[in-house]
Parts: structure tokens; sequence; C-alpha cells
């Protein structure tokens, strides 16, 4: 059968667009080698950290009275392992500052463990808090390991306001800040915390302001009518007896 002849001017159009469709090919080629590796490294970092995700969830951010120090380091160094293969990770970041707060109740940690550990907690509650900024839960847990850590300076006052106004309807977040608010008000006196406890506690029924209230006692906090939180006044010093 002789070939077709095209009328004269008519241009062959898999030619003409050949080097587009090359073009799409290499891009497609380099967009799948770069998302393969990544996904793959997500994957295996997952399955690294699961154990000790899960002794995280479980316990709530503290560890069991039985849980022991060995078990609690095998547990870092699956979290650090993992964060090794998915460092720019906001929750990988944030699940190894919880098991680092956590510090403090695993039996069998040295001094020295657990003061490098609230400084961990607080560089990567930090860098999480990078990762995905408009997140009000790390930036309540950035201040509360700086709270862990003894720290109610402007860095923790920064981390407490930035969590107020970005959660101000998660429940969980409000009651967070509430008892961080009650623990650093028997160290500091900051009027913008006292302003938000005061709404806070104006906006609550009756059943929420005793819960507030009973949990403001637990730190030697109390909240007068409107809801200021004052610190109750010092015991009169007696006159020793001659």
């Amino acid at each position: 059968m002789p070939d077709q002849v095209l009328p004269r001017g008519t241009p062959a159009p898999a030619v003409e667009h050949r080097w587009l469709i090359w073009a799409m090919g290499f891009v497609a080629l380099l967009i799948s080698v770069w998302l393969v590796p990544t996904a793959w490294r997500q994957l295996v970092a997952d399955l690294i950290a699961a154990p000790a995700r899960i002794t995280i969830n479980t316990h709530a951010s503290q560890a069991s009275p039985e849980e022991t120090a060995d078990i609690w380091r095998e547990h870092r160094v699956r979290l650090e392992t993992a964060l090794k293969l998915q460092f720019a990770n906001a929750a990988a970041h944030a699940d190894l500052a919880a098991l680092l707060v956590s510090a403090a109740g695993v039996q069998g940690l040295s001094d020295d463990e657990i003061g490098v550990s609230r400084i961990g907690a607080i560089l990567h509650y930090q860098e999480a808090c990078r990762l995905r900024p408009s997140d009000p839960r790390l930036w309540l847990e950035l201040a509360r390991a700086h709270l862990v850590a003894g720290d109610v300076g402007p860095e923790f006052q920064i981390a407490w306001q930035r969590a107020a106004i970005l959660g101000p309807y998660e429940a969980v977040v409000q009651s967070g800040l509430f008892e961080l608010a009650m623990i650093a008000r028997s160290s500091i006196s900051l009027l913008a915390m006292n302003d938000w406890v005061s709404k806070l506690y104006a906006s609550a029924d009756e059943r929420k302001r005793s819960a507030m209230r009973k949990l403001a006692a637990q730190y030697e906090v109390q909240l007068d009518d409107a809801g200021r939180p004052t610190l109750p006044a010092a015991a009169p010093v007696e006159a020793p007896v001659e």
C-alpha cells in the first residue's frame, strides 16, 4: 500500500511537538526520582519511630513508674534515627521533644541526662513550631518545655501567647494554657496572662469556674470573683517567744 501523501503545507503533528513531549517526560522522571526516596524515607522513619511514638501516646508524654532508663534511652535512639531520615518533619521533632520532656519522671536517669533532655526538648519543639507555625498545640508544648526547664522568661511568654492567639477555640489548648498560667503565676506576674485568665473565667459557666478554681488552688493561686489570679497572702510571722 503506498504511503499517504499529505497535502502541501500540512505539518506532521507528531514531529513538531516531539520536543515538548520529551521535556514533559524528563520533568516527570525528575519528580518521580525525588518523590520515591522521600516517601520511602518517611515510611522507614515511621516504622522506626512507631514503638517510641506508641509509648508517648500511651503515657501522655509522662513516663510510667515501671519504665526503666534503658527502655527510655532505646526510644530516644529510635526517634533520633527517624529524625535523621526526615529532619524537616514537625511531628518527628514533637515526638522526640515529648519523650525528652518526660525524662524527669524516668527512674535511673542521671541529673545530667535530665538537664540535657530539657534543653533538647525546647530545641526540638522550637524546630517543630518553625516547621508548623500555625499549630497552637506545638506552641503550647514549647511553653510547657520552657516551664519544665524552669524558664518563665520572654521565650516562655512568647510561646504561651502564641498558643493563646492560635487556639482560642480548642479546649485542650485552653485548659493547657490555664494550667501553665497557674504554674507560672507563682513565679511571675504577667499582665497579658492575667487578662487572658480573667476573660476565660468570665466566659465559663459555674461548673467550669469551679474546676478552674480547684486547679488554681493546686498551684497555690486564688481566683477572685472576676477571675483575676492572685497569690494567697503570706501567713503572719509570729514573734519568737523569749
